[in-house]
C-alpha cells in the first residue's frame, strides 16, 4: 500500500510541476508581445479558437490531440509538452534531491524562473528586467534555506561572472547582452561564487558544442548571433543540484 501511495505522490508532483511549466511557456510567449498572461484564456495560435479543458492537460493533452489543433487541425509545436514534461521531471527530482520541504520549493521556483528566462531569450534575444527581478527575489528568499552558503559567498557570486562579462563588453561591444550580465549576477546570488563559476563554465561549454554542431550543419555562420541566456540558465540549473 505504501508503494501505491509513493507512486501517487510522484504522479501528483509531476503534474503539479508540469502545470507550472505550462504556465511558464504561456508567460514566455505572451509577455514580450504585451498580451495578457493572467486572465486571457488559452487559444490556438492559428485559428484563435478557445481550447477546451481536456486540451490543456499537461503533456497528455498534446498527445491525445496527436499534436494538432482539435478545431483547425494545424500542427501544434511540441514546445509546450516538452517544457511541461521537463517541468514535471524537475519537480520530482527536486523532491528526491532536496527532500520534501522549503529547500525543494525554493529550488523549483528558481528553476521555473530560469526556464521562463531561457524560453523568452530563445524567442526574442532579450531578457526582460521583470524576469531578472523575479530571479533576484527568489534568490533572496533562498538565503535562509541554504545556510551553508554564507552572505560573502553570495555577494562574491554576484560579481564573479557578471563583472568580467561587463569588462568584455567594454572591450568587445555586443559580446554579451545586458540581460546576460544581470542574469549572471542573480545566479551568483542564488548559487554563490563557486557554483556560479562552475555553472557558467558549463554554459560556455554547452554553447560551444551547440555552435560547433550548428556550424557543421550549416544552420548558422560565424557571424550569427545566438542567445547566451538559455545556456546560462542551463548551467545554473545544473549547479542548483550541486548545492
Amino acid at each position: 500500500m505504501s508503494a501505491v501511495w509513493h507512486i501517487l505522490e510522484i504522479v501528483l508532483v509531476f503534474f503539479a510541476g508540469a502545470s507550472i511549466f505550462s504556465f511558464v511557456t504561456v508567460v514566455a510567449h505572451r509577455f514580450p508581445l504585451g498580451e495578457d498572461w493572467v486572465k486571457a484564456c488559452s487559444h490556438c495560435l492559428a485559428c484563435g479558437h478557445l481550447l477546451a479543458a481536456r486540451d490543456l492537460v499537461p503533456v497528455f493533452g498534446w498527445i491525445l490531440l496527436k499534436g494538432r489543433c482539435r478545431y483547425c487541425h494545424t500542427r501544434l509545436s511540441p514546445r509546450h509538452p516538452l517544457a511541461e514534461a521537463a517541468g514535471g521531471a524537475m519537480a520530482v527530482f527536486c523532491i528526491h534531491w532536496f527532500g520534501p520541504g522549503r529547500q525543494a520549493l525554493v529550488a523549483y521556483a528558481f528553476l521555473s524562473v530560469l526556464a521562463l528566462i531561457a524560453l523568452t531569450d530563445l524567442d526574442t534575444m532579450q531578457i526582460p528586467n521583470a524576469f531578472v527581478l523575479a530571479a533576484g527575489v527568489v534568490s533572496l528568499a533562498a538565503i535562509p534555506f541554504f545556510p551553508s552558503l554564507h552572505i560573502p559567498d553570495r555577494l562574491l557570486g554576484i560579481c564573479v561572472v557578471s563583472v568580467p562579462m561587463i569588462l568584455i563588453n567594454l572591450l568587445v561591444p555586443g559580446g554579451f547582452g545586458g540581460g546576460d550580465c544581470k542574469l549572471a549576477a542573480v545566479c551568483g546570488l542564488f548559487l554563490g561564487w563557486r557554483m556560479n563559476l562552475w555553472g557558467t563554465s558549463f554554459a560556455i561549454f554547452a554553447a560551444g558544442c551547440y555552435c560547433v554542431v550548428m556550424l557543421a550543419a550549416g544552420k548558422i555562420h560565424r557571424r550569427s548571433r545566438i542567445p547566451f541566456g538559455p545556456f546560462l540558465c542551463l548551467g545554473a540549473a545544473v549547479a542548483v543540484f550541486c548545492l
